[in-house]
């Protein structure tokens, strides 16, 4: 029995080199304790960092969508002209209503678009310049198209079916 004690009293045969040279077990135990707790205050001390970094890149978006949003928003002016002018053409006279509907619902989808944009790019889930000039993009290519049907009309082919369908005979 006696020599069962001395035996947990010797230093612990680590293949860790380090260890091995702590006289006891006990200081052994110190040792690995102490590097345990460094590592969890390291491990901690890492969270919080990311925490900040995460916080302080937040506040770069924000300040970065601000500072797109003081563009973007007037030049929708621009595109607005751009996407009004070919709907009142193709609405033909008479029709202001219709006209006036689209251009509503174009000018509600687009602060919603702007308002969501900026929403998720304050949020990190999209680029502040996606954010703001997204919904741009958008309507630049619908003025595109518009502008395209304009100049180059299109031209739909005969859709009557032929035979007892047709109106016409």
């Amino acid at each position: 029995g006696g020599s069962e004690a001395a035996d947990t009293l010797a230093p612990y045969p680590s293949q860790i080199r380090e260890l091995r040279g702590f006289p006891t077990p006990v200081a052994q135990n110190q040792a690995l304790n102490r590097v345990v707790s460094n590592l969890e205050q390291y491990r901690m001390d890492l969270d919080n960092h990311r925490i900040t970094q995460r916080q302080n890149l937040s506040k770069i978006a924000a300040y970065a969508v601000e500072i797109h949003k003081k563009s973007s928003i007037p030049f929708a002016c621009v595109l607005f002209a751009l996407i009004g002018a070919p709907i009142g053409l193709l609405t033909r006279k008479g029709n202001i209503g219709l006209a006036a509907v689209i251009s509503s619902a174009l000018l509600t989808l687009y602060f919603v678009g702007v308002i969501q944009g900026e929403k998720l790019a304050d949020r990190l889930f999209i680029s502040p310049w996606w954010g703001m000039w997204g919904v741009n993009v958008l309507y630049g290519a619908v003025a595109a198209v518009l502008l395209w049907m304009l100049w180059r009309p299109i031209r739909f082919p005969d859709l009557r079916l032929p035979g007892r369908f047709s109106r016409n005979p």
